[in-house]
């Protein structure tokens, strides 16, 4: 027997002018502004509880921990005793956490973000924003508040876009239309569908006072024109208003993931001070430094924002936000990376404290850290939606980034379905670049594991995939540095595969796997000095990089050529610890233990690598390496040493 679904204790509108009622209809709002904004965090959250560390951080920001702790429990006490009766089945608190019961309590904009293109209706919700009088409580919760009005307002974007898309008839075309103004007055695709489905119903006169509404909403608020398409549209009609204008569908903005081509959209909100102090230049500085240094990354594509609703471009699926706390002579830089397409949650967050006796360079090394550590992070979490959403993200894009989702975690089945998914990615989208150059790693990946069928097939298919992924994307960083190492390791033609890692750091000086494989690059040559200076680049700019597990080879080698075999074997460690060791990663540590004689530790290892390559010797090696002839030696007298066998001799030339 199904159960009775319990009715509401209490009804939240947090759109617009904040309402609490009861089931009686009686008003339990809060009477002061903290208390209101803690109901609404909590609101915001439910079903999933919020810990009280962090609903202190967030509203007590500038108070130490023991002040913001005792004045929250004050505020949860307010919010007790304005629920009355209510508080007990609405609200859930512990020592640690308060959260509020979701099938207790009806919330508006929790209406919002269920909206869907089955039930468009709870978009009509969306009248105003969200939370309209809390603006200024608290730093922190200012930039938690604009966080979630971009997130509802995104995800009722999206949904709104999704049903002007299922329109044919011209009268549910407008609207549609309408509903995704109200929602996003500076929208213009869903001006120039209104203006169509007017022209296309012959109603010249509304098209027209459309597209100067659509004009005045722009100059009000961005100082800016409509689109030349939205003023064509207009020049049409009033030169041959008889002819009807053909409705065109709106084009597609969801996530990138159902999208050939597309790339997730990163928002980037303005700074905020946390103290009265006059730093809006360093504000104003490192806001331009950060748009700067994002605009150069090539994995999604940079939507500059206002305080708290993106411009009329697509919609978000990440946005960055980020505060400043000047103390003395030092400033405190706090940045945070949120997933809007994932329901707002946070995937990456950095503190930088720098000295403000330099602005310039403070300014500069902050922005060229985020750049290179959020770049991978919207990676991944664009391959775990791809990975979860299996069964509906089918286009090109979405195949790849399932791929690289196994990359990243790699093991021989995973790796194995990866290629798959590669090769169907590039069926679907032949002239995808990003697919070419993963997939051309993915065969560099597969050969040095022992794992591809025909090895030396493999090595020309990734170096055919190199090339054709130049030739589609010459300006590309990521699909440059992959498309040189891949020559590297394939061709040995370091000087062209290095030319190729120059020009990806001349698009983009703060490509973390462009300095690391440059690096590699530079070890392949014998330039040691210079594979240090750019492995150490690497490392500050991404500590922690997904790839982590391959790119941090590069200090195992640098070390073995410096004949430091207790740093190489303690790198080795570290890198083969990241995850089961691949045969890559895994024999540089071998040869510095066999160096090092440790032989029981070395055929643990040794006896782990060829379980994963059987054919794996000392020849396969020296013919797979494109070191210089005296370097590989070294590092085959260690593999020697450790035990791994010889292998038939094959004569070989090598570069260098």
């Amino acid at each position: 027997m199904t159960a009775t679904p319990t009715a509401p204790v209490l009804r939240l509108w947090l759109i617009g002018s904040m309402r609490v009622l009861d089931a009686d209809g009686q008003s339990r709002l809060p009477p002061g502004r903290k208390t209101r904004a803690l109901l609404a965090m909590l609101a915001l959250a439910a079903p999933r509880a919020c810990s009280r560390t962090r609903l202190a951080e967030t509203l007590w920001s500038r108070r130490p921990e023991e002040q913001s702790r005792a004045s929250l429990r004050q505020e949860i006490h307010r919010l007790i005793n304005a629920l009355g009766d209510t508080a007990e089945p609405a609200l859930t608190i512990s020592r640690e956490h308060v959260s509020l019961r979701a099938d207790r309590v009806w919330v508006d904009a929790a209406d919002v973000l269920n909206a869907s293109p089955d039930a468009p209706e709870r978009l009509a919700l969306l009248h105003d924003r969200l939370l309209d009088e809390l603006d200024g409580l608290d730093p922190t919760f200012d930039s938690w508040l604009a966080t979630e009005r971009t997130r509802l307002r995104s995800a009722a974007r999206r949904v709104g876009e999704a049903v002007l898309r299922a329109q044919n008839a011209p009268e549910h075309v407008a609207a549609a239309a309408r509903q995704l103004i109200t929602i996003d007055p500076l929208h213009e695709g869903a001006w120039q569908a209104l203006i169509r489905s007017h022209a296309e119903r012959g109603e010249r006169g509304l098209a027209i006072e459309a597209f100067e509404q659509c004009q005045a909403a722009l100059s009000e608020r961005l100082g800016a024109s409509p689109a030349e398409e939205t003023q064509r549209l207009v020049r049409a009609l009033r030169l041959e208003p008889a002819t009807p204008l053909a409705v065109a569908p709106l084009a597609p903005s969801r996530t990138a993931i159902a999208e050939p081509h597309g790339m997730p959209r990163l928002g980037v909100l303005p700074l905020r001070l946390a103290s009265g102090r006059d730093d809006d230049s360093f504000a104003a500085g490192l806001l331009t430094e950060l748009t700067t240094s994002l605009a150069r990354c090539d994995l999604f594509n940079l939507v500059p924002s206002d305080t708290a609703v993106p411009h009329s471009g697509p919609a978000l699926d990440f946005l960055l936000d980020g505060m400043l706390q000047p103390a003395g002579d030092q400033i405190r830089v706090t940045l945070r990376l949120a997933d809007l397409a994932g329901g707002g949650r946070l995937i990456w967050a950095r503190r930088f404290d720098y000295a403000l006796a330099q602005p310039l360079v403070a300014g500069e090394e902050i922005a060229a850290r985020t750049a290179a550590e959020i770049e991978p992070e919207i990676l991944m979490a664009e391959a775990r939606d791809a990975s979860e959403d299996e069964g509906r993200a089918s286009s090109g894009r979405a195949l790849m980034l399932r791929a690289v989702a196994l990359i990243m975690r790699p093991d021989q089945d995973g790796l194995t379905r990866a290629g798959d998914l590669l090769a169907a990615a590039i069926a679907s989208t032949p002239d995808s670049a990003p697919a070419h150059a993963w997939y051309a790693l993915w065969q560099v990946m597969m050969v040095s594991q022992g794992w591809a069928r025909d090895r030396a097939g493999a090595a020309r298919h990734a170096l055919t995939l190199a090339e054709r992924t130049v030739m589609l994307a010459p300006n590309q960083p990521t699909c440059l540095t992959i498309a040189g190492h891949v020559r590297a390791l394939v061709e040995r033609r370091l000087p062209e595969a290095m030319a190729l890692h120059e020009r990806a750091l001349a698009r983009n000086p703060n490509h973390a796997m462009a300095w690391n494989l440059s690096g590699i690059g530079c070890l392949y040559q014998g330039d040691l000095a210079e594979a240090e200076r750019r492995l150490a680049r690497y490392k500050a700019l991404a500590p922690l990089h997904p790839l982590a597990f391959m790119l941090d080879t590069g200090f195992v080698l640098l070390a073995l050529l410096k004949r430091d075999y207790p740093a190489a074997a303690a790198a080795g460690r570290g890198v083969c610890g990241i995850n089961p060791p691949l045969v890559s990663s895994g024999l540089p540590c071998l040869a510095a233990l066999g160096h090092l004689g440790q032989t029981q530790e070395a055929a643990t290892l040794r006896r782990r690598l060829l379980g994963l390559d059987p054919a794996l010797s000392v020849q396969t090696y020296l013919r797979s390496t494109p070191l210089r002839a005296a370097d590989a030696e070294s590092i085959a007298e260690g593999l020697r040493r450790a035990g791994l066998p010889e292998g038939e001799f094959v004569m070989e030339s090598r570069a260098g």
